[in-house]
């Protein structure tokens, strides 16, 4: 069990996680809210992950990406079990939309009719909640991902985003 004094000062808050910066490493430590285990998506609607969901779509995030997220391990709040990331901390700026969807185009991906999640039909991919406060763009010009959903484009998410 990871202690909760470990993660330091609070940066952030979103859906998901609340985000910690570890100064000895230079990461980002996000801990998903106590009993649940991030965001799923069955079916295609929008429920708490199982942790074996959120750790597969870490583990497609980091194929997809080439990003080095790693599971800590798991902690315990009066409020219940969370479990512990550790992603590189990224500096930059928000980027645009149309940032975005040049990327994404780049990797081979087609815009939702939502405008905020993406599709790759050649492997059944979805990229989820690809909106502009999940990026960032690095001073380099690299746009980083900090933040989405990486998961299989099954028929019934097909549906959901009106594919």
């Amino acid at each position: 069990m990871i202690d909760p004094a470990f993660f330091g000062e609070l940066q952030d808050e979103a859906s998901e996680h609340r985000v910690f910066y570890d100064p000895n490493t230079g990461d980002a430590i996000k801990v998903t809210h106590p009993g649940r285990c991030g965001n799923a998506f069955p079916q295609g609607g929008f429920d708490a992950a199982l942790a074996e969901e959120y750790c597969r779509r870490w583990l497609a995030y980091n194929d997809l990406f080439g990003d080095h997220v790693r599971l800590l391990g798991v902690s315990k709040m009066e409020e219940g079990i969370c479990l512990v990331i550790a992603q590189r901390w990224i500096e930059g700026e928000r980027p645009d939309k149309d940032t975005i969807y040049a990327s994404m185009s780049e990797l081979g991906f087609a815009q939702a009719p939502n405008l905020r999640d993406y599709y790759r039909e050649s492997d059944h991919l979805a990229v989820l909640d690809a909106h502009e406060d999940n990026f960032i763009l690095e001073s380099s010009g690299s746009l980083v991902p900090i933040d989405v959903h990486v998961v299989p484009l099954d028929a019934d998410l097909k549906r959901a985003l009106c594919l």
